[in-house]
């Protein structure tokens, strides 16, 4: 009964956004690049966390419906969630704040991890996120495939490492499927306040 619900919901607010995207603001999608937000070194070091926690699998998903292969930022050592945090707050928050005229103060951080596509998880289906603004920071590059899909753009955003892609949650989106190798990402999920 749980998975029904959470299909409905999906349903739902899939259609909500398709409404929402294609009726009423096609034209203000507002999806931005910002280029070189964290260092190679930066990159590297969030991946490494990531891996030596060996937690991917050990998540409990939050949403069942869009199972995804992540680690928590949460669950990283202490050095790299301090420095993960603090680099999605004092680099992607400004960000944000001048992308979408909010102040960078009424932002909150709802979800923050470092997610993997491979051959075992390869992509992530169409999907709203669940908050006002979203972002994906690239970890790497190496690998085949895999990027950022919107259903209103025709082409896969697949950035260089370390920089990041801005979108309001509210757009369809997906992880295009990986085909060979490893895709790394820094996730976050943004409420604002007020």
């Amino acid at each position: 009964m749980r998975t029904l619900v959470a299909i409905a919901t999906t349903i739902f607010a899939a259609l909500l956004a398709l409404h929402y995207q294609f009726e009423t603001h096609r034209s203000e999608a507002k999806i931005y690049v910002q280029k070189g937000l964290f260092s190679p070194e930066d990159c590297a070091a969030l991946i490494d966390a990531a891996e030596a926690t060996n937690k991917w699998d050990a998540i409990e998903e939050s949403q069942e419906y869009l199972p995804t292969t992540e680690v928590l930022v949460e669950e990283l050592p202490p050095g790299a969630r301090v420095s993960a945090t603090y680099a999605a707050t004092s680099r992607i928050f400004p960000a944000l704040a001048r992308h979408y005229g909010v102040a960078a103060s009424t932002l909150a951080l709802r979800d923050l991890y470092v997610v993997r596509y491979d051959a075992s998880s390869p992509g992530l289906a169409t999907h709203v996120d669940a908050s006002a603004l979203s972002f994906s920071v690239a970890l790497n590059g190496g690998y085949g495939g895999g990027g950022l899909e919107f259903a209103l753009l025709d082409e896969t955003l697949a950035e260089d490492a370390g920089d990041a892609v801005l979108f309001p949650s509210r757009l369809l989106h997906r992880a295009a499927p990986v085909v060979s190798g490893a895709r790394y990402a820094l996730v976050g999920l943004v409420d604002v306040a007020g």
